[in-house]
């Protein structure tokens, strides 16, 4: 089992006037008041006797859970940290989905202010025997913080904000500082975390992990939506995710999977270890959009996905399904070992756009089985010919995609057409993608692509099987090819993938508008290829070095 990190105790503002109730395993629910000097026993009578802003406070000790504690808006459950441990057996039916987890904060009405926190404890399963850790229900303005969680049955934490959708959704609600592992199952409708009808909501700084568990199917996923999803504005950065790896049951390895987005998700600063980042809905649902009007629908940034090893299992960076428009931008991120890097496949009939892809850094891609599928850096397209598609506005731009490993991949940058599908602006440039040598081995490739106005333009292709840009079955009004190159780009180093100043790809770019690069040094003049400008890198922020 991996070890349980909890941060330092962070002290918890009380309200004028409010109480701090006790609760010890020397206490006495009979005689106590709850006072320091004259604790109660049990956690849920601490509960039962608070009012709203009242604190019931956790002294350190082991406390055997076999029943769900129900908590009432207002009332804070704090512990001292890892050393306050709740054991539960609690399992049955007692939540609105027919589980009892330990805390249950569930209001009649949606979008109730919690104004409340659970913070600075350790719940334990045990073994999988009790069902889960906390539900909250219809309630906004609760924060968990501080906790950690392992061995739960089918969930860790759930925030539902209600009816699918809410009429009113929560909002104000935030994970942070937790470790959660082995919480989600025991098959894919559950998860670590769940979430579903949220508005602004934050999750940030956990450490989430969800092993294999024996069997077809055992296993759930990192953080996944619940109740159809349906959420906007949120926020999910700085975690360090991992599923593990293995195709042992035949389990899908996903780290998140989101239905009903939309409009102003952002997904930044996480280290996902395994498990792709995946956006679906239903069959017959849009998929991903900005209805609720942010001015984007998801913003993918500054991300570190993949494993340090060499792929051995099916497994994806970034996974667009159904229909997706409203504004996706993709960018500054390394995805590494991976079969495939960004996918956009199979949407929904309709329409699919304004996607964005720029200074992403992929490297040793592809498919360690003998299968070889979708082992490509940036895939399009659909794979059915049952649905009519149109694909517009996608701008793929000065990405690095290298193939410097032992899986195959098959293609750097691939548009897939078949029947009913019609592509339209899409502009591929500034990309560099070398050593795609396995398989098909091409850089780019445009298969049975029907569409108008396509740009292929001053990319670096070298030491792939097919360093041209290959058209396969395609018939494109409007097509521009040029200014693209099959020199060896000339990397510093396989760590930085920065250019060497004697690189062909210096100042062989086209200006498509972006101001900075990977490493968030600033573009002047003419461009170069790929997702390193060269320049003096003399100041480190954030772990990126700057001009």
């Amino acid at each position: 089992m991996k070890r349980l990190i909890i941060l330092p105790l962070l002290l918890l503002s009380l309200t004028l006037g409010a109480t701090k109730l006790y609760v010890a395993t020397t206490g006495n629910d009979g005689t106590g008041d709850g006072s320091a000097g004259a604790p109660y026993l049990t956690i849920a009578k601490g509960v039962s006797e608070a009012s709203s802003g009242d604190t019931v406070y956790i002294v350190s000790g082991t406390y055997n859970i076999n029943a769900t504690i129900d908590v009432a808006v207002g009332i804070n459950i704090m512990g001292e940290g890892s050393t306050t441990i709740l054991s539960s057996t609690a399992s049955g039916s007692h939540d609105l989905y027919g589980y009892s987890p330990i805390f249950n904060l569930e209001s009649a009405a949606e979008g109730t202010s919690g104004s409340q926190s659970i913070s600075n404890m350790h719940m334990n399963g045990n073994d999988t025997i009790a069902d889960g850790g906390i539900m909250i229900y219809r309630r906004s303005d609760v924060k968990i913080h501080n906790v950690s969680m392992e061995n739960f049955h089918y969930y860790g934490i759930r925030f539902r904000g209600g009816a699918i959708p809410p009429v009113i959704y929560a909002t104000g609600n935030e994970i942070s500082y937790c470790t959660i592992h082995n919480c989600g199952g025991p098959n894919v409708s559950f998860g670590d975390i769940q979430i579903g009808g949220q508005d602004g909501m934050l999750i940030y700084n956990n450490d989430i992990y969800q092993p294999q568990r024996p069997g077809f199917n055992r296993a759930g996923f990192a953080i996944k939506y619940l109740a159809g999803g349906d959420n906007h504005g949120l926020k999910i950065y700085g975690n360090v995710i991992d599923c593990e790896a293995g195709d042992e049951y035949d389990e899908w390895h996903i780290a998140i999977e989101l239905f009903g987005c939309h409009g102003g998700l952002e997904f930044y600063d996480n280290r996902i270890k395994s498990g792709v980042i995946d956006f679906s809905d239903y069959e017959g649902s849009f998929g991903t959009d900005d209805s609720e009007g942010y001015g984007y629908a998801v913003k993918i940034y500054d991300n570190v996905i993949g494993s340090d090893s060499s792929p051995t299992n099916e497994t994806y960076g970034i996974t667009f399904e159904r229909q997706t428009k409203g504004g996706v931008y993709i960018y500054n991120n390394i995805i590494k070992n991976v079969r495939g890097g960004i996918t956009f496949v199979n949407p929904d009939s309709g329409v699919t756009e304004d996607i964005y892809i720029y200074n992403n850094i992929m490297h040793n891609l592809g498919d360690m089985s003998s299968e070889k599928i979708y082992a490509s850096g940036v895939i399009i397209g659909k794979y059915s010919d049952t649905l009519t598609i149109d694909i517009n506005n996608i701008y793929i731009l000065n990405n690095t995609i290298v193939n410097n490993g032992a899986g195959l991949q098959t293609s750097g940058i691939r548009l897939n057409g078949l029947a009913g599908l019609t592509y339209d602006s899409i502009y591929i440039r500034n990309n560099i993608i070398k050593g795609v040598d396995d398989g098909d081995g091409i850089g780019i490739w445009l298969n049975g692509v029907i569409g108008n106005t396509i740009n292929v333009e001053n990319n670096c292709v070298n030491d792939c099987d097919y360093d041209n840009t290959v058209y396969t079955s395609c018939t494109i009004s409007n097509l521009k090819e040029q200014n693209n190159i099959t020199n060896d780009p000339e990397f510093k180093s396989e760590s930085t993938w920065r250019l060497k100043s004697s690189s062909p790809c210096i100042d062989a770019g086209i200006d498509v508008g972006l101001d900075y690069d990977y490493y968030g040094h600033k573009i002047t003049g003419t461009p170069d290829i790929g997702a390193c400008e060269v320049g003096n890198y003399v100041l480190f922020y954030n772990g990126k070095q700057l001009y």
